[in-house]
Protein backbone atom coordinates (compact mmCIF):
# COMPACT_ATOMS: atom_id res chain seq x y z
CA UNK A 1 0.00 0.00 0.00
CA UNK A 2 2.82 2.13 1.60
CA UNK A 3 5.34 2.37 -1.20
CA UNK A 4 8.56 3.79 0.71
CA UNK A 5 10.38 4.79 -2.88
CA UNK A 6 6.97 7.15 -3.20
CA UNK A 7 6.81 8.31 0.92
CA UNK A 8 10.14 9.63 0.47
CA UNK A 9 9.09 11.87 -2.42
CA UNK A 10 6.21 13.60 -0.51
CA UNK A 11 6.56 17.20 0.57
CA UNK A 12 6.49 18.93 3.83
CA UNK A 13 2.46 19.18 3.30
CA UNK A 14 2.12 15.97 1.68
CA UNK A 15 4.07 14.44 5.11
CA UNK A 16 1.50 15.74 7.55
CA UNK A 17 -1.67 14.08 5.46
CA UNK A 18 0.25 10.94 5.01
CA UNK A 19 0.77 10.97 9.13
CA UNK A 20 -2.59 12.00 9.41
CA UNK A 21 -4.07 8.71 7.34
CA UNK A 22 -1.63 6.68 9.39
CA UNK A 23 -2.83 8.12 12.90
CA UNK A 24 -6.93 7.42 11.96
CA UNK A 25 -7.29 5.52 9.44
CA UNK A 26 -11.10 4.21 10.22
CA UNK A 27 -12.25 8.20 9.63
CA UNK A 28 -10.68 8.64 6.44
CA UNK A 29 -12.57 5.98 4.82
CA UNK A 30 -15.64 8.53 5.67
CA UNK A 31 -13.76 11.69 5.31
CA UNK A 32 -14.58 13.56 1.46
CA UNK A 33 -11.01 15.04 -0.04
CA UNK A 34 -12.48 18.70 1.39
CA UNK A 35 -12.14 17.69 5.03
CA UNK A 36 -9.14 16.02 4.87
CA UNK A 37 -7.70 18.93 3.54
CA UNK A 38 -8.94 21.04 6.85
CA UNK A 39 -8.19 18.43 9.04
CA UNK A 40 -4.67 18.76 7.68
CA UNK A 41 -4.63 22.31 6.96
CA UNK A 42 -3.42 22.44 3.31
CA UNK A 43 -5.73 22.49 0.04
CA UNK A 44 -7.44 19.48 -1.98
CA UNK A 45 -4.82 19.98 -4.66
CA UNK A 46 -2.23 18.89 -2.53
CA UNK A 47 -4.11 16.22 -0.97
CA UNK A 48 -4.54 14.90 -4.76
CA UNK A 49 -1.08 15.20 -5.43
CA UNK A 50 -0.42 13.25 -2.36
CA UNK A 51 -2.68 10.67 -3.48
CA UNK A 52 -0.86 10.84 -7.17
CA UNK A 53 2.98 10.63 -5.46
CA UNK A 54 1.80 7.13 -3.37
CA UNK A 55 0.78 6.10 -7.38
CA UNK A 56 -3.24 6.34 -6.75
CA UNK A 57 -4.76 8.29 -9.92
CA UNK A 58 -6.99 9.83 -7.70
CA UNK A 59 -8.75 10.68 -3.29
CA UNK A 60 -11.36 7.91 -4.37
CA UNK A 61 -8.43 4.99 -5.67
CA UNK A 62 -6.38 5.86 -2.42
CA UNK A 63 -9.69 5.19 -0.53
CA UNK A 64 -10.86 2.01 -2.21
CA UNK A 65 -7.29 1.03 -1.89
CA UNK A 66 -6.87 1.82 1.48
CA UNK A 67 -10.11 0.35 2.76
CA UNK A 68 -8.35 -3.34 1.20
CA UNK A 69 -5.78 -2.52 3.02
CA UNK A 70 -7.42 -2.27 6.03
CA UNK A 71 -9.32 -5.00 6.00
CA UNK A 72 -6.63 -7.35 5.41
CA UNK A 73 -5.32 -6.39 8.83
CA UNK A 74 -2.10 -4.83 7.54
CA UNK A 75 -1.37 -2.02 10.00
CA UNK A 76 2.46 -2.35 9.45
CA UNK A 77 4.32 -0.49 7.78
CA UNK A 78 7.75 -2.16 5.56
CA UNK A 79 10.56 -1.45 7.25
CA UNK A 80 12.73 1.70 6.02
CA UNK A 81 15.90 -0.35 4.30
CA UNK A 82 19.19 1.76 4.25
CA UNK A 83 19.15 3.10 0.56
CA UNK A 84 15.62 4.68 1.83
CA UNK A 85 17.10 6.16 5.00
CA UNK A 86 20.15 7.57 3.18
CA UNK A 87 18.19 9.47 0.70
CA UNK A 88 15.94 10.81 2.86
CA UNK A 89 18.88 12.49 4.79
CA UNK A 90 19.83 14.78 1.58
CA UNK A 91 16.79 16.75 2.09
CA UNK A 92 18.40 18.44 5.37
CA UNK A 93 21.51 19.05 2.83
CA UNK A 94 19.07 22.02 1.82
CA UNK A 95 20.60 26.00 2.44
CA UNK A 96 17.28 26.54 4.04
CA UNK A 97 17.90 24.03 6.38
CA UNK A 98 21.17 24.21 7.11
CA UNK A 99 20.34 27.29 8.13
CA UNK A 100 18.13 26.43 10.40
CA UNK A 101 21.31 24.38 12.25
CA UNK A 102 23.58 27.38 12.10
CA UNK A 103 20.96 29.76 13.99
CA UNK A 104 20.46 27.00 16.63
CA UNK A 105 24.20 26.56 16.77
CA UNK A 106 24.24 29.75 17.61
CA UNK A 107 21.45 30.08 20.25
CA UNK A 108 23.64 27.48 22.22
CA UNK A 109 26.60 28.84 21.83
CA UNK A 110 25.14 32.10 23.09
CA UNK A 111 23.33 30.09 26.32
CA UNK A 112 25.45 29.69 29.79
CA UNK A 113 24.66 25.65 29.50
CA UNK A 114 22.34 22.89 27.44
CA UNK A 115 19.63 21.28 28.73
CA UNK A 116 18.55 18.07 26.64
CA UNK A 117 15.09 16.49 27.37
CA UNK A 118 13.06 13.66 25.54
CA UNK A 119 11.73 10.55 27.15
CA UNK A 120 11.04 6.79 25.69
CA UNK A 121 13.26 6.50 22.73
CA UNK A 122 14.25 10.45 22.74
CA UNK A 123 15.78 9.51 26.14
CA UNK A 124 19.10 7.66 24.82
CA UNK A 125 19.45 10.53 22.27
CA UNK A 126 19.80 13.03 24.84
CA UNK A 127 22.27 11.42 26.72
CA UNK A 128 24.04 10.15 23.47
CA UNK A 129 23.43 14.41 22.81
CA UNK A 130 25.09 15.07 25.69
CA UNK A 131 28.00 12.99 25.49
CA UNK A 132 28.38 14.50 21.97
CA UNK A 133 28.45 18.00 23.18
CA UNK A 134 30.93 17.43 26.48
CA UNK A 135 33.86 18.85 24.14
CA UNK A 136 31.98 22.26 23.78
CA UNK A 137 33.00 23.91 26.97
CA UNK A 138 28.91 23.86 28.22
CA UNK A 139 27.63 21.96 31.33
CA UNK A 140 25.21 19.46 29.25
CA UNK A 141 22.15 18.53 31.57
CA UNK A 142 19.78 15.59 31.03
CA UNK A 143 15.99 15.28 31.80
CA UNK A 144 15.01 12.03 30.67
CA UNK A 145 12.25 12.02 33.82
CA UNK A 146 8.70 12.27 32.34
CA UNK A 147 7.28 13.41 36.08
CA UNK A 148 10.18 15.65 36.29
CA UNK A 149 9.30 18.37 38.44
CA UNK A 150 11.01 21.96 38.51
CA UNK A 151 12.26 23.14 42.05
CA UNK A 152 12.87 26.89 41.91
CA UNK A 153 14.92 28.45 38.83
CA UNK A 154 17.24 26.67 36.53
CA UNK A 155 20.46 28.76 35.57
CA UNK A 156 19.75 32.01 33.83
CA UNK A 157 19.72 31.95 29.84
CA UNK A 158 20.00 28.37 29.31
CA UNK A 159 19.14 26.77 26.11
CA UNK A 160 16.67 23.84 26.46
CA UNK A 161 16.66 21.54 23.98
CA UNK A 162 13.89 19.33 23.72
CA UNK A 163 13.41 15.73 21.21
CA UNK A 164 9.74 14.96 20.46
CA UNK A 165 8.51 13.35 17.70
CA UNK A 166 5.02 14.16 17.94
CA UNK A 167 5.12 17.04 20.31
CA UNK A 168 2.19 16.65 21.78
CA UNK A 169 3.23 14.32 24.62
CA UNK A 170 2.02 16.14 28.15
CA UNK A 171 4.83 15.70 30.51
CA UNK A 172 6.79 17.13 27.79
CA UNK A 173 4.36 20.32 27.31
CA UNK A 174 3.94 20.56 31.09
CA UNK A 175 8.06 20.27 31.66
CA UNK A 176 8.05 23.36 28.93
CA UNK A 177 5.34 25.66 30.49
CA UNK A 178 7.50 24.99 33.85
CA UNK A 179 10.88 26.16 32.11
CA UNK A 180 10.21 29.01 29.96
CA UNK A 181 9.25 31.04 33.45
CA UNK A 182 13.07 30.67 33.52
CA UNK A 183 15.61 32.79 31.40
CA UNK A 184 16.17 29.70 29.51
CA UNK A 185 15.50 29.83 25.20
CA UNK A 186 13.15 26.23 23.71
CA UNK A 187 14.84 24.93 20.98
CA UNK A 188 12.60 21.79 19.63
CA UNK A 189 13.46 19.07 17.40
CA UNK A 190 9.86 17.51 16.20
CA UNK A 191 7.92 16.12 13.39
CA UNK A 192 5.69 18.48 13.32
CA UNK A 193 6.02 22.61 13.03
CA UNK A 194 2.86 23.09 14.16
CA UNK A 195 2.95 20.79 17.03
CA UNK A 196 1.88 22.62 19.97
CA UNK A 197 5.26 21.95 21.31
CA UNK A 198 6.65 23.63 18.47
CA UNK A 199 4.24 26.53 19.44
CA UNK A 200 6.16 26.89 23.08
CA UNK A 201 9.35 26.81 21.60
CA UNK A 202 11.58 29.96 20.39
CA UNK A 203 13.21 28.27 17.74
CA UNK A 204 11.79 24.78 15.94
CA UNK A 205 13.90 22.53 13.57
CA UNK A 206 11.46 20.25 11.86
CA UNK A 207 12.67 16.98 10.35
CA UNK A 208 9.00 15.71 8.63
CA UNK A 209 9.72 11.50 8.01
CA UNK A 210 7.04 9.28 7.60
CA UNK A 211 5.53 8.35 11.12
CA UNK A 212 6.03 4.02 11.55
CA UNK A 213 4.09 2.19 14.03
CA UNK A 214 3.60 -1.84 13.89
CA UNK A 215 1.31 -2.96 17.05
CA UNK A 216 0.65 0.27 17.86
CA UNK A 217 4.43 0.47 18.47
CA UNK A 218 6.32 3.80 17.63
CA UNK A 219 9.43 2.37 14.89
CA UNK A 220 9.36 5.82 13.48
CA UNK A 221 13.44 6.13 12.53
CA UNK A 222 15.27 8.81 14.35
CA UNK A 223 18.18 8.98 12.42
CA UNK A 224 17.41 12.37 11.24
CA UNK A 225 17.20 13.57 14.89
CA UNK A 226 20.85 11.62 15.51
CA UNK A 227 21.72 13.97 11.97
CA UNK A 228 20.60 17.00 13.75
CA UNK A 229 22.17 16.49 16.84
CA UNK A 230 25.66 15.34 14.98
CA UNK A 231 25.58 18.63 12.85
CA UNK A 232 24.65 21.42 15.56
CA UNK A 233 27.59 19.92 17.63
CA UNK A 234 29.66 20.14 14.89
CA UNK A 235 28.79 23.72 14.04
CA UNK A 236 29.36 24.83 17.90
CA UNK A 237 32.61 22.94 18.11
CA UNK A 238 33.97 24.60 14.53
CA UNK A 239 32.88 28.21 16.03
CA UNK A 240 34.81 27.69 19.28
Amino acid sequence: MFNYENIYKLNELEIIIYNYVIDHPKEILKMPIKELAEKTHVSTTTVLRFCRTLGFSGYSEFKVRYKYFLEKKDYSIPLTNTDNLLSSLKKYETDEFQEKISTAAALLADSTGIIWMGFGSSSGLCNYAAHFFSGSNKVNLVIDDPYFHLQGDFFDEAAVVVLSVSGEIDNTIRIIQSLRKSQCKIISITNYADSTLAKLSDFVIPYYIPYQKINDIDITTQLPVMYIIESLGRKLLNEK
